[in-house]
């Protein structure tokens, strides 16, 4: 935790560096003092979109960048530029700001485009325009790698395996302590990582953003991070406060679909005839599954004994989520006719359903929200999870606002505020689930709280 020291915006600088190739840097800051500087920066912060579901779904945050440059070098249609056709989506950008006089640049975001626009105004060259956005999306987009066949996996250990897959190394994300469960099997459904991230939140009630350090974190919704920042707020701090229903109390009634737990079977979740096996090593690289399997048991591979000078020495395998990758090595003989067959411990039976009221929800066109887990739970754990996403949206969906104020720029999604002082119902601790901030000569912040206490 860090206590904010100073609580409002005291101009502080940004500078921006755009990766164009690897040897071209473009670079500027808020200084007007040269041939280019930053107009205005408009950040969408968000700890996750709430509007599409009401247990939130990933998003990135977003930035708007506009900067004045005297040689028109950032339009994206001068064909005299030095950047002419080189301005396309996906370059990095670097922000990092100067809390102190003369201090050291902190990093302040690290974002990549997703559009460019020029202009031009009175003769001259106007300002030019540039939309970015994190990488959270980039990385939702991503197809969930090959993971092997595991049970009763916690989600720390799913999570590592999912970006280990996608080269995400341990030191560029957090998993807070707070979020951890183990009853979860397997990957959860959806060909996308953005699914996969998406499922995960939800079940652990978290949120997954990308910070200010391009870390990627984990942590709880409705409760603060092991790591965040703390600012106390009283009424001269404060342009104005709302308190309102989101939409999420159109929902009147919860119901979580869950797979009965210890309803395991053994089958055959394999079998191909007519398989011809070559001298030496076979690999079989496109063996499907079409059940949830939890473990391989017997692998067993039959042929006639008219191939009586063949034999197989060595089976190995390794098996996914979806499928395995057989290997046999045959010695002595080709085998020309074989037949495999692979039995494994899979969940079975239908989905089950739990369900529970809203309280004080709409009285009119209410919708019921289903929660799909893909977890074998007991009839209690689902009953529990039940209640516990009931009271979650009852406690989100009413939040504080907090408009136009001035507030300092090292305030993020995820901190503490307290108010008090105001002698009104507003006092009390808080945190930060969305954040506008506008960066420019009229510097502002609007936020949205969720009450703690």
């Amino acid at each position: 935790m860090a206590v904010l020291e100073y609580k409002r915006w005291r101009g502080e600088p940004i500078k921006l560096k755009l990766y164009i190739e690897d040897d071209i840097v473009y670079e500027t800051t808020t200084d007007t003092g040269g041939d280019s500087f930053i107009q205005s920066l408009s950040f969408n912060n968000n700890e996750g979109n709430m509007r599409v579901n009401p247990l939130g779904v990933a998003t990135s945050n977003r930035v708007t960048i506009s900067i004045f440059d005297k040689l028109d070098r950032l339009s994206p249609g001068n064909m005299n530029g030095p950047y002419f056709k080189k301005l396309v989506n996906g370059l990095k950008i670097e922000l990092t700001i100067q809390y102190v006089e003369n201090g050291p640049w902190t990093p302040y975001g690290e974002y990549y485009t997703t559009g460019f626009s020029g202009s031009y105004t009175d003769g001259f060259a106007g300002l030019a325009t540039i939309q970015a956005e994190d990488k959270l999306n980039t990385i939702g987009n991503l197809e969930v790698p090959e993971l092997n066949v595991y049970a009763n996996v916690s989600i720390k250990a799913l999570i590592k395996a999912v970006f280990n897959g996608l080269n995400i190394t341990d030191e560029m994300y957090t998993i807070d302590p707070g979020i951890d469960m183990s009853r979860i099997y397997g990957v959860l459904p959806g060909t996308k990582v953005r699914d996969f991230l998406n499922k995960v939140c939800q079940i652990t009630f978290s949120r997954v953003i990308i910070d200010r350090e391009g870390l990627i974190r984990f942590i709880p919704a409705l409760k603060l991070a092991s790591s965040y920042n703390e600012l106390t707020l009283g009424p001269d701090d404060i342009s104005s406060l709302k308190n309102m229903n989101t939409d999420n109390i159109n929902y009147n009634k919860i119901r979580v679909q869950y797979l009965a737990y210890g309803q395991n079977t053994r089958a055959i979740i394999y079998r191909r005839s007519n398989v011809v096996l070559a001298l030496g090593d076979n690999s079989l690289n496109d063996i499907v599954f079409n059940n949830q399997v939890i473990s391989i048991e017997n692998i067993d591979i039959q042929y006639s004994s008219e191939n009586n000078k063949a034999g197989i020495d060595k089976i190995t395998y390794q098996a996914f989520q979806d499928g395995m990758i057989l290997n046999i090595h045959v010695s002595g003989a080709a085998v020309n006719d074989s037949d495999i067959v692979i039995e494994g411990i899979v969940i079975s039976g239908a989905d089950q359903y739990e369900s529970i009221d809203l309280r004080n929800s709409t009285k009119l066109g209410g919708l019921t929200f289903t929660l799909e887990t893909d977890i074998q739970m007991t009839k209690t754990e689902a009953q529990t999870l039940c209640r516990n996403v009931r009271d979650y949206i009852e406690e989100i969906a009413r939040s504080i606002d907090i408009s136009g104020c001035v507030l300092t720029p090292r305030l993020y999604t995820g901190d503490k505020v307290i108010i008090k002082g105001t002698g009104t119902m507003y006092d009390g601790t808080y945190k930060v689930t969305t954040q506008s901030l506008n960066y420019s000569e009229n510097y502002s912040m609007n936020m949205t709280l969720i009450r703690l206490s």
